[in-house]
């Protein structure tokens, strides 16, 4: 079997709008949940909203009463998750499933004495439904989530991958062999759902600034509750570089914290966010924007093969993102720039806003020109 990696598994901004990965149109936190059992004879996974009942839509919402404790429970799995190479143990930095036509991407990266390392294997998707797989892995250097790779692979060498009953772990055992000296390398895994909201963000306190980089997800929730917490001093939260989330359903309650605490966000004139980013950054009490700034925004996919600007406005998917940017930006400019995002790009690409529209919009409160 010959590896090929997608051209769109290097578009970050697209990775983190599909739907496996951001659970798109779930997370309800101002919403109260109407049951379809109360108002509709929907079948399962259909959704009433509006006066209606939405078929084959699935409301997954994580709520305020309970963010605290999924956040928590995956966290504890988090910590354990390690991938074992040649009898040695190393933190799983990122794990993803990926669904890509006709094929099944799993994406796992991890840190050794050597830096970072980006661990890819594809399985058909018509193998999907055995409990046993072998197929091949391919190892880079580097980071795909951060687009950092090193052109020439680290090794190549098979993996048996093996699935639970419910489906949410695998277990990986395997071996490559390195391209530079034809080292045989054994290792092993078990990945989780559950690592795949994580996020590889990173917090750092100078002052009475908190800087902000990494990929958004669960890690991030933590880090910005203990922020708030336990540095009361810290007043402005500065995005660096950010390219998305990896879940947007507490993503959402992570911009939340940050809407509570009346923490000012920015980004400076080399900053580079985008998607969940912004969405986060937008829920400043004062947002400043040094101009060079990029900032980058999409749409998002998927609810029953549609991306979100062919849903139609009144689909119960769009009714978190518009709580959010409601409480966070407004009830006209909210809605209002959310739909932009929308028709801005398709979810596998990125719209990077001008001076004029990061004003306009008012993503920005203040803007600074250099």
């Amino acid at each position: 079997m010959t590896f090929s990696i997608s051209p769109r598994l290097w578009i970050i901004n697209g990775i983190a709008g599909l739907a496996i990965l951001s659970s798109c149109g779930s997370t309800s936190m101002l919403h109260k949940r109407i049951t379809t059992e109360d108002k509709c004879n929907c079948k399962k996974d259909s959704y009433w909203y509006e006066n209606q009942c939405w078929k084959d839509y699935e409301d997954e919402a994580i709520s305020i009463n309970d963010i605290d404790s999924v956040v928590n429970a995956e966290m504890i799995q988090a910590d354990a998750a390690n991938i074992s190479v040649n009898d040695k143990s190393y933190p799983i930095d990122i794990f993803f499933p990926i669904p890509e036509d006709d094929v099944f991407i799993i994406l796992l990266e991890y840190t050794d004495e050597g830096g970072r390392k980006s661990m890819l294997s594809q399985i058909p998707i018509k193998k999907m439904r055995k409990e046993n797989i072998s197929t091949d892995v391919l190892v880079l250097n580097g980071t795909i989530m951060g687009g950092e790779l090193d052109s020439i692979p680290f090794g190549n060498g098979t993996v048996d991958f093996t699935f639970t009953d419910e489906g949410d772990e695998v277990h990986a055992n395997g071996t490559f062999t390195t391209s530079s000296d034809s080292n045989t390398v054994k290792f092993n895994y078990t990945g989780s759902e559950s690592l795949s909201g994580l996020g590889d963000s990173k917090l750092e306190i100078i002052g009475d600034e908190a800087f902000l980089s990494g990929d958004l997800g669960t890690k991030t929730y933590r880090q910005i509750k203990d922020l708030i917490d336990n540095h009361p001093n810290v007043k402005t939260l500065v995005l660096t570089t950010i390219s998305g989330s990896v879940n947007d359903a507490v993503n959402m309650h992570t911009g939340r914290l940050v809407h509570e605490a009346k923490l000012n966000t920015k980004v400076l004139a080399d900053s580079d966010i985008a998607s969940g980013a912004v969405d986060l950054f937008c829920a400043g009490e004062n947002r400043i924007v040094e101009q060079g700034a990029k900032i980058g925004i999409h749409s998002w996919c998927c609810v029953n093969d549609l991306t979100a600007i062919e849903l139609p406005k009144d689909h119960p998917a769009h009714k978190d993102q518009l709580n959010y940017f409601t409480l966070i930006m407004g009830k006209e400019n909210g809605p209002a720039f959310y739909y932009h995002t929308l028709s801005a790009a398709p979810f596998d690409g990125v719209h990077w806003m001008s001076d004029e529209d990061i004003q306009s919009w008012k993503v920005s409160t203040q803007f600074i020109q250099n």
